[in-house]
């Protein structure tokens, strides 16, 4: 018989699943080189692959794995502003209070910065195997509500409260009719070890070394790649610290059937235990479990204390000329200035990723501006009352260096850092390790 946090569960994934027609999302568009079922949106692919007689041809497989691993970035990358959004939407006033949402504030931030690590990760991967991330691309942007690359669930940018925690969980979990990022990630790997074997690892992982990326950040790394060796211990990480690590005696079953530990990159609890915890109001003891729930000591949440402002923001939500309006457009100006950034960091600019991090601090400044400035299409007496303006996370040509580039993500074009501007001291990035 289920669980009560079970049951709680299978309600949640069907209230998810009724609010959008949930196919697989971007990742269909990634063409597949196989015959059908053998193709990681097909069920059980590592098996059928693994049962193929002969060789797997070697530029379609590689172009493949690298597709996959370009859109794994995208999945990472979408995360973050839904993260950020619950974060920066609870008021810093709140955070320190004795009965505030001190534990949820620490808990969206931790997992923002493990998956800034998991986005490196998969960077690195990439440009192990002779991939080139792309990153300051209008393709790269998602648009809000999104159905989520890789997985069944759909999520909008909203400010912190029960639903949002809820679908946080539903991102970091495997869904009954969904691929995990887990499972892509054995997929990808299932392809690059099949390659290795056959043609040998020198000439699958040809990438610029120096074009990765070693960054740290809460005791934490995002390591180098130059083996597959390596691309497994770390995209194997990555998927253990989102979603849980195997189940002794079950790890066939992984990720389907996860325990709650982040496994080791660190950070104790994975990505969906952490959430789970703010949403039960509880902590877990040593000896819980994913299916349970946790049981232990309480967790003080103020779900009210909140900037609101109306879900899923755009620009064209306000007139032109409007200050609403100058004040979106300036929101995700910054947000595409660093994109470009990230995009040049992860191809062939790995020294100026700290500045670049530190660069994100402008933009949290800027969304509390937005959510704490009165929403001129609302008829209320102002924020707390009604609603401010939330952030827009949009693509901006304007900003973009991606025309300039011819639409393609090498040769970079240099950005000169804002001299002003100081790195984030959480993050530190290292391209000679």
């Amino acid at each position: 018989m289920a669980t009560r946090w079970t049951l709680w569960i299978t309600l949640a994934l069907a209230v998810t699943r009724s609010s959008a027609d949930l196919g697989l999302g971007y990742f269909d568009r990634i063409p597949c080189p196989f015959p059908k079922g053998q193709c990681v949106a097909d069920p059980s692919p590592v098996a059928a692959l693994a049962a193929v007689n002969g060789p797997l041809p070697f530029n379609v497989t590689l172009k493949y794995a690298q597709d996959l691993l370009q859109e794994a970035i995208m999945v990472e990358h979408s995360t973050i502003p839904l993260y950020l959004t619950a974060l920066y939407s609870i008021p810093k006033s709140d955070v320190h209070s004795k009965n505030g949402s001190t534990y949820a504030a620490d808990t969206i931030h931790s997992v923002v910065v493990e998956e800034m690590l998991h986005m490196t990760i998969a960077a690195n991967v990439l440009n192990a195997v002779g991939g080139e991330p792309l990153i300051d691309s209008p393709h790269f942007v998602p648009k809000f509500p999104l159905q989520l690359p890789l997985t069944n669930v759909s999520v909008g940018i909203r400010a912190f409260d029960m639903l949002s925690i809820q679908n946080f969980m539903l991102v970091e979990s495997t869904t009954a009719l969904a691929k995990s990022i887990g499972e892509a990630y054995e997929y990808v790997l299932s392809l690059l070890k099949a390659l290795c074997e056959e043609y040998g690892e020198a000439n699958v992982f040809t990438g610029n070394y120096s074009h990765q990326l070693h960054a740290e950040a809460m005791g934490e790394t995002a390591p180098k790649v130059g083996s597959l060796r390596d691309a497994a211990k770390a995209l194997l990480g990555v998927s253990e610290q989102g979603g849980g690590c195997p189940v002794p005696g079950k790890e066939q079953l992984w990720p389907n059937v996860s325990n709650i530990s982040a496994g080791p990159l660190g950070g104790h609890l994975s990505h969906f235990a952490r959430f789970s915890e703010v949403a039960a109001g509880r902590r877990y003891r040593s000896n819980d479990t994913a299916d349970g729930g946790p049981t232990g000591e309480r967790i003080d949440t103020n779900w009210t204390a909140v900037y609101s402002f109306r879900p899923n923001p755009k620009i064209a939500d306000f007139p032109e000329g409007s200050i609403a309006r100058n004040m979106t457009l300036a929101f995700a100006s910054t947000y595409t200035s660093l994109l470009v950034k990230l995009h040049n960091v992860f191809n062939g600019a790995p020294e100026t990723y700290d500045a670049t991090i530190g660069s994100m601090m402008e933009l949290a400044t800027m969304a509390k501006t937005l959510m704490t400035t009165p929403d001129p299409n609302e008829n209320t007496n102002g924020v707390g009352v009604g609603y401010g303006i939330g952030p827009t996370w949009e693509y901006m040509h304007t900003a973009s260096l991606f025309d300039a580039r011819n639409g393609k993500a090498r040769p970079i074009i240099p950005i000169t850092m804002d001299p002003k501007g100081s790195p984030c001291p959480l993050f530190r990035g290292n391209s000679k390790r």
